[in-house]
């Protein structure tokens, strides 16, 4: 098996093969997230006419995302992984399971809440209507209340604004240092390319300074991804209010947010929870020990 880096010559085909295996609603299987993240996870891949597959160096040798393709492919690419000894699959999707547990026993399945993927309904949260938005509500009122806000789209023009969000809250959150370099690092990628990868969203002023920004890229035509948040406020409700203010800027063009993962870190887990999710797309985990055996 020859794996490579991920290249834009290869958005093609991934996205071709992703949809057709309906893996459209999914971040983990985008190329954007793909080809942002290859250096910092250690990610390379094996692409073919009808299948491609990730391997996952930052999480050891035998580590792969869940082969990606027609079903014939992947039962024939899997025993072949079999044959060589112990390996890990990351980030299997519900509809992976009855394939998995009918022609592959020997694997080991865990589900993988902190990988889960938030899905939210653009309309409804616009919309704010049901009683259980109230409080959010009430910290949308105050926040409007209490400050002048510009909403603007981002583009060539305040990418720079958006970069300068960026540093700041590089130098203003000291929790978690070990992603806030890894951060930094695919935001300014991000901005690099953002023309070639069709980045779409938004940049927050309040009172005249910039205070946040949310961005990202469509998965399919129904369908956005929300890459990266950053704000410089500690105002609250404000995260809300990029949430909201992004999804405000798509209504009419997408039907859902694809929010991520929350990577099981208590407070963006208690965040997205309190938008009410439409659903989650739920992951497990595979593993094949020999060990086992």
């Amino acid at each position: 098996m020859i794996f490579s880096p991920i290249r834009m010559s290869d958005r093609d085909a991934i996205d071709r093969i992703r949809a057709r295996c309906r893996r459209d609603t999914s971040a983990w299987f985008a190329f954007h997230s793909l080809y942002l993240w290859q250096h910092t996870l250690g990610l390379s891949i094996l692409l073919e006419d009808d299948l491609f597959v990730i391997r996952y160096g930052i999480m050891g040798q035998r580590c792969y995302f869940m082969p990606c393709g027609a079903p014939a492919r992947v039962r024939q690419f899997l025993r072949g992984l079999m044959q060589t000894g112990s390996f890990r699959l990351f980030y299997a999707l519900e509809s992976d399971l009855p394939m998995l547990l009918r022609d592959f026993p020997q694997l080991r399945l865990r589900y993988d809440r902190s990988g889960s993927e938030y899905l939210f309904d653009i309309d409804t949260l616009c919309g704010l209507k049901d009683s259980k938005y109230h409080r959010i509500r009430h910290q949308m009122h105050s926040i409007r209340n209490k400050h002048e806000i510009s909403v603007m789209p981002l583009s060539a023009e305040n990418t720079e604004e958006a970069n300068l969000i960026v540093r700041n809250w590089f130098h203003r959150d000291k929790e978690r240092p070990e992603t806030r370099v890894t951060d930094l690092y695919v935001t300014q990628k991000l901005f690099d390319e953002a023309g070639a990868l069709g980045v779409r969203g938004i940049v927050v002023r309040l009172d005249g300074a910039p205070a946040g920004f949310a961005a990202g890229i469509p998965l399919s035509g129904n369908v956005f991804d929300l890459c990266i948040r950053k704000q410089v406020t500690g105002e609250r409700g404000f995260g809300t209010f990029l949430y909201l203010a992004l999804m405000e800027s798509l209504r009419g063009q997408f039907r859902l947010l694809n929010a991520e993962e929350d990577m099981g870190i208590p407070g963006l887990r208690a965040k997205k929870t309190e938008l009410r999710p439409t659903g989650l797309l739920h992951v497990w985990e595979a593993v094949y020990d020999t060990s086992d055996q």
